[in-house]
């Protein structure tokens, strides 16, 4: 089943897409395959015979991808929470930069759903040293659990991040952004006590000042709390 993928994936070569990927940092093993095709790709694949394909260690990008896209598309009344939970534990590791991340993150509504469920998971690659476990974490945390209910858990998991990795830093930074909207009073907070390292804190004051959903005055009094 593998091979018969991957020569689908190759014969849905887009050259230019995949110098666009290079050009924005994606370079590892890259085929070329733009993400409507994977998605359809992935769609057809989760009513499917899909298990050997997700227990497989896969070589090209657009191939963990899929992976990620198809676990995304799977509804727990049918397969069963437990075992969306296992393939998610399974996948996170493969996980090699942010594209496959981020895309897969946002696919995956059933944490939406459960989130007392998934929180297990969310805390054991938040305790990662590998950089794009982290980032998982970080980002599911800001697509699902940015909510009364969870803001305060998740602002005390983020401060107490240390680790360098520059992906790391700038999910950290748009967490804080995007949590912002809704809890400003809470981000200021962690911004006025210096709780982050320079680069996060500057870099989650700019996107706070790029979003048009937050008033001038209050992007003006932040500006003033940039780093030097």
């Amino acid at each position: 089943m593998v091979y018969e993928i991957r020569e689908v994936l190759k014969q849905k070569q887009d050259k230019k897409y995949k110098a666009f990927n290079e050009r924005i940092g994606i370079t590892n093993h890259v085929i070329g395959v733009r993400m409507p095709e994977l998605k359809m790709m992935a769609r057809n694949m989760a009513k499917e015979n899909y298990q050997d394909y997700l227990n497989k260690n896969l070589y090209y990008h657009e191939e963990v991808m899929l992976q990620g896209l198809i676990i995304g598309n799977l509804q727990s009344d049918k397969v069963g929470l437990d075992k969306i939970y296992h393939y998610l534990d399974c996948f996170v590791p493969k996980i090699s930069n942010w594209a496959i991340c981020d895309t897969t993150v946002w696919k995956l509504k059933v944490i939406e759903k459960h989130l007392e469920y998934f929180k297990p998971l969310i805390l054991k690659y938040l305790n990662s040293k590998k950089e794009y476990e982290l980032r998982f974490s970080i980002v599911a945390m800001l697509a699902y659990y940015l909510n009364d209910e969870f803001i305060d858990w998740v602002l005390e998991q983020i401060v107490a991040i240390q680790h360098p990795g520059y992906y790391v830093k700038m999910a950290v930074a748009w967490l804080l952004a995007t949590a912002y909207l809704e809890y400003p009073d809470k981000v200021e907070k962690i911004l006025k006590e210096n709780l982050l390292d320079s680069l996060t804190h500057n870099k989650c004051i700019q996107k706070i000042q790029e979003s048009k959903l937050v008033p001038p005055a209050s992007k003006e009094k932040l500006k003033k709390w940039k780093r030097r």
